[in-house]
């Protein structure tokens, strides 16, 4: 997990990621597919074609491991569900505050805890 967080950061911290033109969708898919779509002109112009190609290598090697064609595969009926998840539940959740989340301190054992779990 670590690593793949170093490679994702890296990434980021090499890109030519501006903060004009930085958000969802642009990194990853996150609420719409970006291959094919609109938003690959946004994702070539923060990120370079890298990203498009990182995601297409990510579904052809899910695909590759689970079978079928890209249209139809497991693969890209799981991503579909999971794209229209990130837009469907956020609106069905219910805030338990007016901003929606409660901002608090950890105790100092969980702190250390993840201190001590990303120090290595």
């Amino acid at each position: 997990m670590k690593a793949v967080i170093a490679a994702a950061a890296s990434l980021l911290l090499t890109s030519t990621a501006s903060a004009q033109n930085f958000g969802v969708d642009v990194s990853f898919p996150i609420h719409y597919n970006f291959i094919g779509s609109d938003n690959l002109s946004a994702t070539n112009e923060v990120f370079g074609n890298d990203r498009v190609e990182l995601y297409s290598k990510y579904m052809d090697g899910c695909i590759k491991r689970y079978g079928g064609h890209r249209a139809n595969s497991l693969c890209s009926h799981n991503e579909a569900d999971r794209l229209r998840l990130n837009l469907e539940q956020p609106k069905l959740q219910t805030n338990y505050t007016e901003i929606g989340f409660k901002k608090t301190k950890l105790s100092d054992e969980t702190r250390s805890m993840l201190q001590t779990f990303w120090a290595g």
